[in-house]
């Protein structure tokens, strides 16, 4: 069974439901500790992006998330 692709987009959105579930309680420990969201992007051929659009974006900024990408890319082949 080929594997299934799921975007970025898609991951970041399940994240942010969580968030916005937890909202008051994030809110309240904002100042005590700093989140981060890392995402890892892997090309098998040099080629590829992500995309994270405004209204996602939106969505995480209330709870000063960063979000980090590490690329790995594939060696090519001589």
């Amino acid at each position: 069974m080929p594997e299934k692709r799921v975007t970025l987009e898609s991951h970041l959105s399940k994240i942010t439901t969580v968030l916005e579930s937890k909202q008051k309680e994030i809110l309240e420990l904002k100042d005590e500790l700093d989140v981060d969201i890392f995402c890892s992007l892997t090309s098998d051929n040099g080629q590829g992006g992500a995309v994270v659009t405004a209204e996602l974006m939106n969505l995480l900024s209330p709870f000063q998330v960063n979000v980090v990408f590490d690329l790995y890319m594939e060696p090519e082949e001589e």
